[in-house]
């Protein structure tokens, strides 16, 4: 299982601690990498990715925001094709057909048949569809004893992240 909450993200506020869109696509560069590489390392290895809505307004979905969106689907299409069981996008807005229309053309018809668009009133009985209630969170309508972004495989990536900056940072004071 992937989460993102992309409702969550605050791009302008990344953008005065000097995040831009370079870092934010290394970024999840990275956790892609670190999913496929250490957590789901087998070529048959499958993943269910869920994309959480939840407070995106339109006017957050443009310029660089899109332009990042399409540039991570070119990514997982070209590097990861065929890693996901399912997609599935919850609490879509009303306007999310007319912007799904934008990044439509950039998935393959595989990537196209999997993505599973859902409002709040209807995702949590189709996740429970897909993935047993006691692997999914609570915040979510699962069993899950791990909250969201606690699960041990997410923070040994935390971990992870941190060792490495670390290293890099020291690495980069030597010189």
């Amino acid at each position: 299982m992937y989460y993102e909450k992309l409702g969550g993200i605050d791009v302008e506020a990344l953008k005065l601690r000097g995040v831009g869109f370079k870092q934010l696509l290394w970024h999840y560069m990275y956790q892609m990498e670190y999913l496929w590489s250490v957590i789901c390392p087998r070529i048959e290895d499958r993943s269910t990715i869920v994309l959480d809505m939840h407070g995106v307004n339109m006017k957050d979905i443009g310029g660089e925001v899109l332009q990042f969106i399409k540039v991570a689907v070119a990514m997982l299409a070209t590097h990861y094709p065929a890693r996901s069981n399912c997609i599935f996008i919850i609490n879509v807005p009303t306007w999310f057909s007319m912007v799904f229309r934008l990044i439509r053309p950039l998935l393959n018809e595989g990537t196209r048949q999997k993505i599973r668009p859902y409002d709040a009133s209807q995702y949590q009985n189709a996740l429970r569809e897909w993935v047993d209630s006691d692997e999914l969170p609570r915040e979510y309508g699962g069993t899950s004893p791990h909250p969201l972004f606690q699960h041990p495989w997410e923070q040994e990536l935390v971990q992870h992240v941190r060792t490495t900056l670390s290293k890099a940072n020291a690495e980069l004071e030597a010189v």
